[in-house]
């Protein structure tokens, strides 16, 4: 029987099937509506009719969040427990995945361990099922995990996202949803150096389209100007993407011309690139670590940033496929379960 692993995110819920034949993904912001109910439904219908199974057939579903950090809950403990209920109401019997590595099938005693673990279960499964010494990189669309993971263990065990910020385990940046402003003050052009406007004018999403790295699919985010447009499609196009970064400039492209929009592209993920490769660095030689395991949506990001400091990556896409890469974390958690059932 097949495991199903759920992690819910603040900007997007990801549905995964311990065997890889389901990878989901739903855009739902939470700090605009808590209540996912309905698309919860909808992704545990699209996959039953992947499975091509009734819900008894189902060993189990594991959980883990992040979401429990969006802004529209007081607190991480209040939003643990809100989309716990939300969950129970749509998957019968849900496990949520704990910092200790075990599932539970109740978040209201020690409410904190059952937050922001996304990133342990992907590497418990990692070290369980790929490789015993590597550093796992998983590249999403708001931030990036370095986790090292040595002899099948994450040194020092589970830590919080506060506690991984200060070790250099969390970049607060992804490949869709932060702000270029955050990323470097300045670009070069025509040779001379020009300062970023500190406005959400663009975002990373923006770059990586032009850059033909992600797709339009896969633009699962709101552009900082989709209120300009009848349709969220037409804001997320080639030609809606050079005004936004155009703008970072306090000009419009026919200012820049589409070469000088590209060449600001590229130099913002080289910066993204050298800070991912400089973190990297830092990991693989305080924890004598020389090979990289790369995950995500932005997985090409790892790739490249391994490739500038000489380490061998591997990747979640070439090992499961790319759509298993960018929901990892939920199909981490799904063959978490798997293994304990």
């Amino acid at each position: 029987m097949v495991a199903l692993g759920l992690d819910v995110g603040g900007a997007n819920t990801k549905l995964a099937s311990s065997d890889g034949r389901v990878a989901l993904s739903y855009h739902h912001p939470l700090w605009t509506d808590t209540s996912l109910v309905d698309g919860l439904g909808s992704l545990r219908s699209i996959a039953l009719d992947a499975l091509g199974c009734e819900w008894r057939d189902i060993a189990g579903v594991g959980v883990v969040m992040t979401g429990e950090e969006a802004d529209s809950f007081s607190s991480k403990s209040e939003g643990v427990v809100k989309i716990a209920d939300t969950v129970e109401k749509v998957f019968p019997n849900p496990t949520f995945y704990r910092s200790d590595g075990e599932f539970k099938h109740k978040v209201r005693v020690d409410t904190l361990s059952f937050s922001a673990v996304n990133w342990f279960a992907s590497a418990g499964m990692i070290a369980g099922d790929v490789t015993d010494n590597a550093i796992f990189v998983d590249v999403g669309s708001t931030t990036t995990d370095v986790i090292p993971i040595v002899s099948g263990e994450v040194p020092g065990g589970f830590v919080t996202d506060f506690q991984r910020l200060g070790m250099g385990r969390l970049l607060y940046r992804g490949v869709l949803r932060t702000n270029v402003a955050a990323l470097t003050k300045s670009v070069i052009l025509y040779g001379t150096e020009y300062g970023i406007a500190s406005e959400s004018f663009a975002i990373t999403g923006d770059v990586y389209l032009l850059l033909e790295k992600v797709s339009a699919e896969d633009y699962q985010c709101m552009p900082p100007d989709h209120y300009a447009y009848e349709k969220l499609s037409d804001a997320i196009t080639h030609e809606a993407a050079m005004k936004r970064i155009a703008r970072v400039l306090c000009c419009d492209v026919e200012e820049l011309g589409d070469d000088g929009i590209l060449d600001i592209a590229r130099q913002i993920y080289n910066v993204q690139v050298e800070e991912l490769s400089s973190t990297i660095r830092k990991i693989s030689d305080h924890y004598a670590l020389e090979r990289v395991f790369a995950a995500g949506q932005g997985e090409f990001l790892a790739l490249e940033a391994a490739a500038r400091i000489g380490l061998p990556c591997a990747s979640a896409s070439d090992l499961f496929n790319p759509d298993i890469s960018k929901v990892f974390p939920a199909f981490a958690v799904a063959k978490l379960l798997e293994r304990c059932l």
